[in-house]
């Protein structure tokens, strides 16, 4: 994957992980939606561990 690519997702991907543990952090979330927003979190946090694989340079 491109760098400049990189520099772009990896970033915004982190931003929505913060929105989400900032979201769970409300005490007026209903039970449901703590549990989709969980979920949700979860498949950010995958995402940027698949784009965090994908940019570590391999050996020479």
């Amino acid at each position: 994957m491109a760098s400049s690519a990189d520099d772009f997702l990896i970033p915004g991907h982190q931003k929505i992980i913060g929105h989400y543990q900032l979201l769970l952090k409300s005490p007026n979330l209903a039970p449901s939606e703590r549990k989709l927003i969980e979920s949700r979190l979860r498949e950010e946090e995958a995402h940027v561990e698949t784009l965090s694989r994908l940019t570590v340079p391999g050996p020479p």
